[in-house]
């Protein structure tokens, strides 16, 4: 039996129970008590398994997840190490004055850089004809969560109810 249908038949013969009145059968009842504790001693079971499905799914995360981050890190290096040997060949071949390549299996070429030249500023001595005031409109989310909490009400804005959690320890 499945965690759905344990917890449809629970639900289905609580309702019974509470249905019965005095003069109802006690044999029938306690017969309905005797069943929902053993659907609850298979719930018990199936919740018990499904747990341990959990921590192994997150166990299987936590390796999965380590083994990325190892991956990761070697990829950075290989980048890092792909990075300083193309660094090293633009210096050579700057040095040596030589603007192309070409190879069997790549041209080379050093080339300036195109675009609008990179400019640096000293803030100190920029004339002030070149600042511009800006003023930045900004909501003020904890005005809005103060007088919400106070009863008043706060045109555009709807206060949702919190969510629920699974806590397995």
């Amino acid at each position: 039996m499945n965690l759905y249908n344990i917890t449809s038949d629970i639900k289905h013969l609580m309702g019974h129970l509470e249905s019965f009145t005095e003069q109802q059968d006690d044999e029938m009842e306690k017969a309905i008590k005797e069943h929902i504790g053993l659907l609850n001693d298979d719930l018990e079971t199936k919740v018990e398994n499904i747990v341990k499905m959990i921590r192994e799914r997150y166990a299987m995360f936590d390796v999965r997840m380590a083994e990325a981050d190892r991956l990761k890190d070697l990829a950075k290096l290989d980048e890092k190490a792909a990075l300083r040997l193309q660094e090293w060949l633009h210096l050579c071949l700057k040095n040596l004055g030589q603007q192309r390549v070409e190879t069997s299996i790549a041209n080379v070429r050093v080339s300036k850089v195109g675009g609008r030249p990179r400019m640096e500023y000293d803030l100190k001595k920029i004339p002030e004809q070149f600042y511009v005031t800006q003023t930045e409109r900004v909501l003020d989310k904890d005005m809005i969560r103060r007088s919400i909490d106070e009863g008043v009400d706060v045109p555009g804005v709807v206060v949702k109810e919190r969510g629920t959690y699974l806590s397995i320890k």
